[in-house]
């Protein structure tokens, strides 16, 4: 729907602020990391829990949003602190 939309747009609005070590973008690079980690875990976790027909071959790309998210929140966080 709608975030995948917004949320590129806002990645790529973050890149050249981050690039830049602007505290503030880091940060709001690490929320936009954990929000799309939680929206895509909670649209697997529903059709996990739905079983619609066919839903396996749908779950591929809300994991690979999952796994992407991990290193921007984990390199975010040690980029924050520094």
């Amino acid at each position: 729907g709608l975030r995948h939309t917004i949320m590129p747009i806002v990645a790529m609005i973050l890149i050249p602020i981050c690039a830049r070590e602007n505290k503030l973008g880091i940060l709001a690079a690490i929320i936009l990391g954990i929000t799309t980690l939680a929206l895509s875990m909670i649209h697997v976790i529903y059709m996990l829990i739905t079983t619609i027909p066919g839903f396996e071959s749908q779950l591929f790309g809300p994991i690979i949003w999952s796994v992407f998210q991990i290193p921007i929140i984990l390199f975010g966080y040690k980029a924050y602190r520094e």
